[in-house]
């Protein structure tokens, strides 16, 4: 949950790039795919809708299995891109916002980010139906200031990072960061 202004502003910054179109736009750092520089390489030209936490309203917990995973119904991702293909909205990217708190849970093997990277997992397939129908693809990334990944702050992500890593690059969903200093005006 967004507690602190600033990282209200950093995720409303997002948010507006992405209404903005500029997905290209929002780099992506120390991904997993080596073939992932930004959003837009995982959006591409397909239509997305944004959930910020505060309408996340359409965070679809799954039953059971979903909710235990994430850690309970009111933890939800700071924004959701979800595909517009096909009938139903599948959830495919999560983006994580952080600037001055640490994660909720602070566990590696069981951090925030990590819960968003098996709820995916858990939740979705790498192709829509299980076919191969073109979709935008799944990630996880942490937005935040540089200085966040490299203080202690970034301790519990830089050992997720390292914990998934392997799963991420072997069910295609990249995870990475995005740094609030590189993001364009909006």
């Amino acid at each position: 949950m967004v507690h602190d202004q600033s990282e209200l502003a950093l995720q409303t910054r997002l948010c507006a790039l992405l209404s903005e179109k500029r997905q290209a736009e929002i780099a992506i750092s120390d991904c997993t795919d080596e073939n992932v520089h930004n959003l837009g390489n995982l959006l591409q030209h397909h239509e997305f809708s944004i959930a910020p936490e505060d309408k996340t309203k359409k965070w679809k917990l799954f039953p059971d299995a979903g909710v235990e995973i994430v850690g309970g119904a009111a933890t939800r991702p700071d924004i959701i891109l979800s595909s517009r293909i096909g009938s139903d909205e599948c959830q495919r990217i999560i983006i994580e916002v952080k600037k001055r708190s640490r994660f909720t849970h602070r566990e590696p093997a069981a951090s925030q980010i990590a819960r968003y990277f098996l709820y995916l997992l858990y939740t979705s397939r790498r192709h829509l139906e299980g076919k191969k129908i073109a979709c935008i693809r799944r990630g996880v990334f942490l937005a935040a200031p540089k200085k966040w990944f490299e203080g202690t702050k970034g301790k519990v992500w830089r050992e997720t990072y390292k914990i998934y890593s392997p799963l991420a690059r072997d069910f295609d969903i990249p995870m990475g960061e995005i740094y609030e200093e590189d993001l364009p005006q909006s």
